[in-house]
């Protein structure tokens, strides 16, 4: 985690995350997650992930992360809907 907080540090990025809900807003990058989205588990949240990257996700992938993040306008209008019922 030390070693994401510095790369990002450098590119001007700042983050901030905790446990399981980190991988929500990573999916969030490629699907719509609102207050009916399935509760996930996190080896299904990884499983996920990867088949939407194209390989095994590894939480401590820079390359990966800088990937996905590529999409955070997407994450963005992912989440809308997150607390409307």
């Amino acid at each position: 985690m030390i070693y994401l907080k510095k790369n990002f540090k450098k590119e001007n990025i700042n983050i901030i995350f905790s446990n399981i809900d980190f991988e929500i807003w990573l999916l969030a990058h490629f699907k719509k997650i609102d207050s009916e989205s399935k509760i996930y588990s996190r080896s299904e949240l990884n499983e996920e992930l990867g088949e939407y990257l194209k390989k095994k996700y590894k939480k401590s992938n820079i390359e990966q992360l800088k990937k996905i993040v590529e999409n955070w306008e997407q994450a963005i209008q992912n989440t809308k809907d997150i607390s409307k019922k």
